[in-house]
C-alpha cells in the first residue's frame, strides 16, 4: 500500500502535475492574531505605566477647558459635603470651588481665616434645597447655581478686609 502512494506521486511528478499547495491552518492564523493583540496591549500598558502621569495631566487640562477668566489669583478651597435643607428625603451636596480675586493679599487672609470662610460657605449651602440649586437659568433671571455663586461672593466680601473675592468657580457640584 505504501508503495502504491509513492508510485502515484512519482507518476504525477513525471506527468508535470505538481501537488496542490497545502491549505493554510486557520488555528495558527487565529493564534498569531491573538499574539499580536496581546503584544499591542502590553506595549500600551507599559506606556501608561511609564508616561501615565503626563498623559493624565494632559487629559485633565483638556477636560477642564479654557483657563479661568483673566483673574490675577485663583485659589482652590477643599471639598464641601453638606446636608441640604428641605423636607422629606435627605439631600446631600458635594462641591469643590475656587475663589478668584485680583489682590494677592486676600489669599493670605483667606488662608488665615479658613475656618471662618468655610463656616460661612457651609451655612449658605445648608440653607439651600436641592430644588433651589437645580433651578435652570431663565432668559432674564439667574439660575440657582448662579445665585449661589453671587451669595457666596457677597458673604465672603462682607467678612474679608484685605480685598474682594470677584467670583466663585465650581469645579465640582453634585447633589444626591
Amino acid at each position: 500500500m505504501l508503495l502504491d502512494v509513492r508510485d502515484r506521486r512519482t507518476q504525477r511528478e513525471d506527468q508535470g502535475q505538481a501537488e496542490a499547495p497545502p491549505k493554510p491552518n486557520k488555528g495558527k492564523t487565529i493564534i498569531m492574531i491573538l499574539f499580536m493583540v496581546i503584544v499591542a496591549f502590553v506595549i500600551v500598558l507599559g506606556g501608561l505605566v511609564l508616561f501615565g502621569d503626563q498623559v493624565m495631566e494632559t487629559v485633565a487640562g483638556i477636560w477642564e477647558g479654557p483657563p479661568y477668566e483673566e483673574h490675577a489669583h485663583v485659589m482652590p478651597l477643599s471639598e464641601f459635603t453638606v446636608n441640604l435643607a428641605g423636607e422629606g428625603r435627605t439631600a446631600f451636596l458635594r462641591a469643590e470651588m475656587h475663589l478668584a480675586f485680583e489682590d494677592g493679599d486676600i489669599e493670605q487672609e483667606i488662608k488665615d481665616r479658613k475656618p471662618e470662610v468655610r463656616t460661612e460657605i457651609i451655612t449658605l449651602l445648608r440653607g439651600k434645597t436641592a430644588e433651589n440649586l437645580a433651578e435652570p437659568m431663565e432668559e432674564d433671571e439667574e439660575g440657582g447655581l448662579e445665585m449661589l455663586r453671587e451669595e457666596i461672593t457677597d458673604k465672603l466680601n462682607q467678612i474679608l478686609v484685605s480685598g474682594d473675592v470677584e467670583t466663585v468657580y465650581f469645579k465640582e457640584f453634585v447633589i444626591q
